[in-house]
């Protein structure tokens, strides 16, 4: 049919969406519609959860610094001397005094000259081959305590100690291979050193080879090996070997998935302070994952441990759990004050949470300013939501001048990234030629998209695009599959299209039975056009019986939303 001819105006294709700004409630993108104000829903539905944990098997090395292990206070003295007595014996030339008196200097040492004198025992030891005495002065050079900095003398010492078999003076030399210092990066010889230390027992370089089998670094990739030494560091209490234990128990690398012993290995390392771990133990019992069952107020308890250590991906998490009154009572100042915290360290899902708070005047002041100014730097980001807000702004000429190309820019670039209410705007622009060339064809491609997403407004732009022969060729079996598909979605325009269809036979039997039934349903949605069209059918009474004051409510709601015909019968009833 023409659409000229259409007595019923509901062109999609006429329309902005509502819903191009999703927001997430629990889950993510569930999408809420706007506010008054143009931009964005509730607030209290903001925050962004993650799909998986936050870590992963994967180390990156370039965010693992070296950390050499440090003075090593672990060779106590044959007998418990007091310091002067220590001094004394040290003085005399008895080599494990002076260890000891080094290592006593040492772990007590408030500023360099007390390392200086802690580094002068070591150095009296060393001169006597004690590999304790060597290692711990190479500590010293390492780091520049009591004695300058000096990676090439530390790597010397880490190696004389390391040929007599000291463990951790060979986990350090390795580290001097790895990263190259005070010896040229070798990989090779740094796992030819991590091993000698493993097999002694050092947890650290059990850590360290796990890697190397697990990433295939300088050795092929072997994962039951690199789980094995993996697991040694972790029940040894090495952090980031429990962290990444957990996730390979998570993820189901190279075993069989474990969501409890994932929980288990996240939990011991949560419990030694490691902020990633906290947020993966809270995520676990956010959605009930390897725990006896779902527990906000668990979840609650881990996200604000971590979140208070700086971890950013918590912050935004606590900010939505005070937003919603997860796991604790509801504080919108409080819920701002952490989205405002992570959103400045470049979060960008906290960046959108935190515009949506200063557009709503939700734990702060009201300000569509910074908002907007929030929602540009979430978009930059990568924030999808705040994409396609930014392209409603700039297509309705909210907060600066209308500029539709810009408007399209953003829409793509949500819609690329598979958010599906800016696949559908991108596809209007497209099916009107505003922002961007005419191309019915292209617009037909963004509706499909997000219409096989479960986008209703973008399945009922599809099934109109059939029906109309608009970027395809005319199909009343696909137009009417579509349009029922976003009619049983609720979708008000879909409804009120269904039973235009019913009432004219279009691509079905006539049935103004169900002509009405759909006007119905679409006026209990709020669509004004379909509120006159049930009102006049009571009004009427040729399809069901009579209900004048059926026919009048109706009819009123009509007539207030604006509907002139609705106002001229209603007018005659009164």
């Amino acid at each position: 049919m023409d659409k000229k001819t259409d007595p019923h105006p509901n062109d999609p294709l006429e329309t902005e969406s509502r819903q191009e700004s999703g927001q997430p409630n629990e889950s993510p993108q569930d999408p809420k519609s706007r506010n008054s104000s143009g931009c964005s829903a509730n607030a209290e539905s903001s925050g962004s959860w993650p799909n998986e944990p936050i870590i992963s098997l994967s180390t990156d090395p370039a965010a693992d610094p070296c950390i050499f292990q440090n003075i090593d206070p672990s060779a106590e003295p044959a007998a418990q001397l007091k310091p002067d007595e220590l001094l004394n014996k040290a003085q005399a030339g008895d080599v494990n005094a002076q260890l000891d008196l080094g290592l006593l200097l040492a772990t007590s040492a408030k500023n360099q000259e007390d390392y200086a004198q802690a580094a002068y025992w070591f150095h009296e030891a060393t001169l006597k081959d004690l590999p304790e005495a060597q290692y711990n002065l190479g500590v010293c050079a390492a780091h520049g305590l009591g004695v300058d900095r000096d990676p090439k003398i530390a790597a010397d010492l880490f190696e004389l100690s390391a040929k007599q078999d000291y463990p951790p003076a060979q986990y350090n030399l390795g580290l001097c291979f790895l990263e190259g210092l005070g010896r040229p990066a070798d990989q090779p010889s740094a796992l030819f050193w991590f091993k000698k230390a493993a097999r002694l027992g050092d947890a650290e370089a059990q850590w360290r080879i796990a890697e190397f089998y697990l990433l295939g670094r300088v050795v092929p990739v072997d994962i039951p090996l690199g789980i094995g030494y993996l697991t040694q560091a972790a029940e040894q209490g090495i952090l980031p070997a429990q962290l990444a234990l957990g996730s390979v128990y998570n993820l189901g690398h190279g075993l069989a998935q474990d969501l409890q012993k994932a929980v288990y290995w996240f939990t011991k390392a949560a419990e030694a302070g490691s902020p990633e771990a906290q947020a993966n133990v809270a995520y676990a019992w956010h959605w009930g994952r390897g725990v006896p069952h779902r527990d906000l107020a668990q979840a609650f308890s881990w996200w604000q441990k971590a979140a208070e250590q700086g971890l950013v991906p918590a912050q935004n998490a606590l900010g939505t759990y005070y937003s919603l009154g997860l796991g604790t009572e509801t504080d919108l100042n409080e819920a701002f004050a952490w989205f405002y915290k992570a959103a400045e360290d470049g979060h960008p899902g906290a960046q959108f949470n935190a515009a949506v708070c200063l557009e709503a005047g939700l734990g702060v002041t009201k300000d569509i300013t910074q908002a907007l100014i929030w929602y540009h730097k979430a978009a930059t980001g990568g924030e999808v939501r705040a994409q396609a807000i930014i392209g409603h702004c700039l297509l309705k000429g909210l907060g600066s001048e209308r500029n539709p190309a810009k408007a399209v820019y953003w829409y793509e670039k949500a819609a690329k990234a598979g958010y599906l209410p800016a696949q559908f705007s991108l596809g209007v622009q497209l099916a009107v030629g505003d922002g961007i060339a005419y191309e019915p064809v292209r617009a037909v491609y963004w509706f499909r998209k997000a219409a096989m997403g479960g986008l209703p407004e973008a399945q009922y732009a599809l099934g109109y695009c059939y029906l109309e022969g608009q970027g395809v060729g005319q199909d009343l079996g696909q137009a009417l599959e579509w349009i029922s598909k976003a009619a049983l979605s609720e979708y008000p325009e879909a409804q009120l299209k269904m039973g235009y269809c019913y009432e004219e036979g279009v691509g079905v039997t006539q049935d103004r039975k169900k002509a009405l039934y759909w006007y119905e349903r679409a006026a209990l949605n709020g669509h004004p056009a379909a509120q006159a069209l049930a009102g006049l059918n009571y009004q009427a009474g040729t399809v069901v019986p009579q209900d004048l004051k059926k026919a009048h409510i109706l009819l009123k709601k009509a007539a207030e939303a604006g509907i002139t015909k609705a106002r001229t019968i209603l007018s005659e009833l009164d």
